[in-house]
């Protein structure tokens, strides 16, 4: 995640959109002072720019977040203090406050349900976090989603000033770089290539059952963006 005082932009990281490339090519035309959240140790060789920085938080004493953050801690044992990876619209605009939160220019990009439910299990497999086949992997639906409709929304509502597409992300990218200003064109590496994607067509992993599944557990992102299997 990026929050851009320079050029006054936030980019929320969503998942399996190749939002690593994109956040460490954004990294380039940003400044010392903005925010920057870290990567994989694989990855941060691939960030134009400076380092990760500024991404340390502490809520004050008297933040209405704490309450959250405990329960956080009780269900996992993680209290989420830092900004990181796929932080929610909702908690950087609490951080921020309204007056920057609303001035200033937010994006993200989200991807085909379909396609990127099988980007997803191919990267749980290839981590090792999950070992069996794409059926069993969709069993586990609805409880065990990728969910990025909660990271760009807030209250179930779109947040973001531009939501742009997977499919079209150079092309996406480059308009958001016309409306921030920036003469730049950026050029995007290739973040987590190592556990990406699925050689064989998504449509080919998918019968009947599986792929009415993902459209019901993904139908906010299908009607958004107008996606079709």
């Amino acid at each position: 995640m990026i929050i851009s005082h320079k050029h006054k932009f936030i980019f929320l990281k969503t998942r399996k959109t190749a939002s690593t490339s994109t956040e460490c090519a954004l990294n380039e035309i940003c400044g010392p002072d903005d925010i920057a959240t870290p990567v994989g140790d694989l990855d941060e060789e691939l960030r134009l720019g400076l380092r990760p920085r500024n991404y340390q938080y502490r809520p004050p004493l008297w933040s209405t977040e704490w309450p959250n953050l405990f329960s956080r801690y009780l269900r996992n044992g993680k209290m989420q203090l830092d900004y990181y990876d796929h932080v929610p619209a909702w908690r950087v605009k609490k951080r921020l406050g309204k007056r920057v939160w609303n001035s200033y220019f937010k994006f993200a990009f989200d991807r085909n349900p379909w396609d990127r439910e099988v980007s997803w299990y191919s990267h749980q497999f290839a981590q090792g976090r999950f070992t069996g086949n794409f059926a069993e992997h969709m069993r586990r639906l609805p409880g065990h989603t990728v969910e990025n409709f909660e990271i760009y929304s807030c209250n179930g509502e779109v947040s973001v000033d531009f939501l742009g597409r997977y499919e079209s992300l150079e092309t996406d990218l480059a308009k958001v770089m016309d409306v921030l200003g920036v003469e730049a064109r950026l050029k995007l590496p290739r973040a987590n290539s190592r556990t990406r994607g699925n050689p064989r067509p998504y449509r080919e992993m998918y019968d009947d059952n599986t792929r009415d599944i993902v459209a019901k557990t993904y139908k906010r992102e299908i009607e958004l963006l107008d996606y079709s299997f």
